[in-house]
This record gives structure tokens, sequence and C-alpha cells, in this order.
């Protein structure tokens, strides 16, 4: 359970790729070609996205994980800072019931479920006692900054598909060694997905966004152009395990609440060690949109 429960933070860590099923809104950039050389495609892209100092917002998200029997929709709060803390305050989409308020600053997290009335605490290493993989510091970077080691990769000649509605760029890669490959919408030139390959050329994780909007940042001075995508998607298509995440309002580097990062926890609870991690699944089918 605990597995399936930390996925909801691997979502964060996403927000930079993927498509979206209606297409994204806005437009980031201009049409692009696979004549165009790869690396200039991606550095494009990349440059495009906002890199923040802060995040407040809303959003909707699906958990589904089939192998263990887990779903949950559920609405967030979320905030993030620079340089490493982060907060998701979750309530069921359905009846409004607190799901749990979880914290993460620096190498320290706490998670209070209110239903258990238990707070569950202690280091991130603590984690890989529950075999999760969770990794904060790849959820802030890719939540308030570009993912520019994508341009520290060597690419292949890039490609068109669908009559050049996408451009599919691959990564050049070993024998026997996974490799990345990266989807660009034909339109607006940005990134519409980044699936891991296996050593087979299995597809083995997808990250998946789009609904790419304009939002004030830094790096633009809060001048427009700098973009931010306000739908993803989280997938591993082997284990038929998804988080997506669709975010309904946004307030991009402003400053936050002194009380940001501090959990709200009511009246008398217990403490158990974050290893020990629960939350109740919701029906899974109804998460999965069965």
């Amino acid at each position: 359970m605990a597995r399936a429960l930390l996925t909801i933070w691997l979502a964060l860590a996403v927000l930079l790729t993927g498509c979206d099923p209606n297409g994204s809104s806005g437009s980031s950039g201009q049409k692009i070609s696979a004549a165009t050389p790869s690396y200039e495609l991606l550095e494009s892209a990349v440059r495009r996205r906002a890199r923040l100092a802060s995040v407040k917002a809303t959003a909707a998200m699906r958990i589904y994980d089939k192998g263990n029997d887990f779903g949950l929709r559920i609405n967030t709060k979320i905030m993030a800072a620079s340089p490493a803390s982060l907060r998701i305050i979750a309530s069921k989409a359905l009846g409004n019931i607190d799901v749990f308020d979880a914290v993460v600053i620096k190498d320290d997290i706490g998670f209070y479920v209110p239903s258990k009335k238990t707070l569950y605490q202690g280091q991130l290493t603590d984690l890989e006692k529950a075999d999760v993989y969770f990794r904060p510091d790849e959820i802030l970077n890719n939540l308030l900054r570009p993912e520019t080691g994508l341009l520290l990769k060597t690419w292949k000649p890039a490609q068109a598909y669908n009559r050049g509605a996408l451009v599919v760029i691959e990564e050049e890669a070993e024998n026997g060694k996974k490799r990345l490959r990266v989807t660009l919408d034909g339109n607006t030139g940005d990134i519409s997905a980044v699936e891991t390959l296996d050593a087979d050329g299995q597809v083995a994780f997808i990250r998946s966004a789009g609904r790419y909007k304009e939002v004030a940042s830094l790096s633009a001075g809060r001048e427009s152009g700098k973009m931010f995508p306000y739908w993803l998607k989280l997938e591993w298509p082997k284990e038929q395990r998804f988080v997506e995440i669709s975010f309904k309002t946004m307030e991009t580097d402003q400053e936050l609440p002194a009380d940001a990062f501090e959990l709200e926890i009511g009246g008398k609870y217990r403490t158990k060690a974050i290893s020990d991690i629960e939350v109740d699944s919701d029906k899974p089918e109804a998460a999965a949109g069965k």
C-alpha cells in the first residue's frame, strides 16, 4: 500500500512532459519539423518551460495500481518552494473528506492521516524500508525547474509521425541500456511525452502532460512566454499503474503563507514510522475510470 500511496509524490516529479488527449491550450511556440536537428528542437522546448521559485496550486488527482488493488480520486492543494519544501493536502473528490496532509522539508517527511489519527514521520531514507521510490529532490526540481538533464544526452535524428502532428526523438544508447524517447507536439514545439525504454525496447515508464499555459516566472522577468503544463499523467504500462493530475488553479512565484509547510493536526493522535504508512483505497475500478 505504501508503494501505491507514494506514487502521488512521483507524479509531481513529471510536470515537465506529456500529452493531453484533449490537446494543449494556448500556443507556446511555432510549428516544428523533423528536418530541424533533434537537439535544437529539444533545447527550444526545455528553454520555454518556466523556472519557478514557488508554486501554489489546486488539482484533481487519480491514482490507480492494479497490482496492489488500490485506487483513489482526490482533490489536492499543492505548495512547493525552492530549495526543498513540498506540501500536499488531499481530500476525497466526493464527500469532501480529508485524506492526508503531507509535508517534506529537505530530508524530513511528515504524513498525517486524519481517518487513522496517525502521524507517519521520519527521514526520507526510511522509505527504503517500505520498498518505495521517493526522491523529493527530483520532485522539486521538476516542479520548479525545466528538465535540463535531457540536453546532456545524445539524440538520433528526429522523425515525424501522424502527418507531422508529432515529432519523435530517440536517445542514442548502447545495447542493453535503457534509453529515452521524447515526443514533441508538432504544432507548438512543447514536449508531449518522455518514455523510458527497457533493454528490449519495450516501454517501461511514460511521463506525459499537456495543456501548457503561460505563467509568471522569475526566469521570464514575470513576462509572458514561459510555459507550465496543467495536465499530466505518470504511467507504468506493465504494472498497470498510473497517476493523473489536472491542475485547476495555479499561482507561481508568489509569497507563500508563513505556515505553508506546517502540518494541521487537531486533537489526539499517535505517531508511527513513515515506512508503515497506510491510506484507505476507494474502489480501484472507479479510480481507473471503469
